[in-house]
């Protein structure tokens, strides 16, 4: 098992060795998708900004 938990993901309550998905951080995730496979603009940085000046995390 990973020492650190990928972003979107959470350990669960009652397991700490599951993980389950955060719904918060996946509709994040799902924006940097979106917005990298629709956009010319395909630098993870440029999302990464973006998402930033929109406060969203």
């Amino acid at each position: 098992m990973a020492s650190t938990i990928p972003y979107g993901y959470l350990k669960d309550k009652d397991d700490s060795n599951i993980w389950v998905s955060d719904e918060e951080a996946a509709a994040v995730v799902q924006r940097i998708f979106h917005s990298s496979r629709d956009s010319e603009e395909k630098r993870v940085s440029w999302s990464y900004s973006k998402l930033q000046n929109q406060k969203a995390f």
